[in-house]
């Protein structure tokens, strides 16, 4: 683990599931549980307050909805979190909670309502004195990561772009054409999927555009700077919104035409985003789009400060930013 503290303190988890079929999850009990959702919604979130209290008080984030489950949640012991992941891995929809409902429907037999196998569970810490969340907050909402109703998951499994390693994301990087007037093979955009307060603190150096690849460069708010060549769509680009659910309006709309004929790669924190903002280009007609699995978490834990990472991780919490190796700001 590479996002580690300097000591003391504990431990964080971040992670993130869409509901769709296929592992644990089986077809007639999603669309049980879609169809139930308000009971089932408000039984998991019963569920949630009780496992996070009875796994040593945890603390974080937690937002639930019929199209999956994001979270970040933090405690001291790290027998606790791991306690937590356990319980949450062999969690069943029917077996787990309350099946009564309203309607009276029979629901499904347990044992194909696994929502929760197989989640990336993203660890990190925090030193001593510098708790990440002051309490523990469990919501339930329209989406895990909203796009104003742009995506919906349904379109998911047919839209999203290519899922790929931080192996195959650190190798596309370092083929990617050279721009020195002999430059073969299809261009490479890397977009910061992230909001632009997010980028100023790190990001990823495109060895094509960005001939210092030891140093981050400063990064501006003005949209000239941040949207780099934006007519020409090279590079690294930050799309220069202060809010995900801008993303599709403010950039896909307007940029989608010029990167129908590029290799789009696309990263965010840890991969949540991206799932929905590949899909919203892709169903613009931009074919070639690859997101990075597991985000910048993943690829840091792999080539730490040797990649193509620099600077530091923002993160929504009172740590506000982690650095490759160890550390908060």
């Amino acid at each position: 683990m590479v996002f580690s503290s300097d000591g003391g303190g504990g431990r964080v988890v971040l992670f993130y599931r869409y509901f769709l079929p296929g592992g644990g999850v089986g077809d007639e009990t999603l669309r049980f549980f879609r169809q139930h959702s308000m009971h089932y919604l408000e039984e998991m979130l019963k569920h949630q307050q009780s496992l996070c209290e009875k796994h040593g008080g945890m603390k974080g984030r937690i937002l639930i909805s019929s199209e999956g489950i994001n979270g970040t949640l933090s405690c001291q012991d790290e027998n606790d979190l791991d306690s937590y992941i356990n319980e949450m891995e062999g969690f069943d929809l029917v077996e787990t909670l309350s099946t009564k409902n309203d309607t009276g429907d029979v629901p499904p037999d347990a044992g194909r309502g696994r929502l929760f196998r197989g989640i990336d569970w993203k660890k990190s810490s925090w030193n001593e004195g510098a708790e990440p969340f002051p309490d523990l907050k469990v919501q339930i909402v329209k989406e895990i990561v909203s796009t104003g109703g742009s995506v919906d998951v349904a379109d998911i499994p047919k839209d999203t772009g290519k899922e790929i390693s931080a192996a195959e994301f650190h190798e596309l990087l370092s083929k990617a054409p050279k721009h020195d007037g002999e430059a073969k093979g299809k261009d490479i955009v890397l977009i910061d999927v992230r909001n632009t307060f997010e980028c100023a603190v790190g990001r990823f150096i495109h060895p094509s555009f960005d001939p210092d690849t030891t140093q981050a460069r400063t990064v501006e708010s003005r949209a000239d700077s941040t949207v780099q060549s934006a007519s020409r769509m090279q590079g690294w680009i930050n799309p220069n919104t202060v809010t995900f659910g801008a993303f599709d309006s403010t950039f896909c709309e307007r940029y989608s035409d010029q990167l129908k004929d590029k290799k789009v790669l696309m990263y965010c924190t840890g991969g949540i985003r991206c799932v929905k903002a590949s899909a919203m280009l892709k169903q613009r007609g931009v074919e070639d789009v690859s997101h990075l699995s597991g985000g910048i978490h993943r690829y840091v834990e792999q080539y730490g400060a040797e990649g193509f990472w620099k600077g530091k991780l923002f993160v929504f919490d009172q740590r506000v930013a982690l650095a490759a190796g160890g550390g908060e700001e």
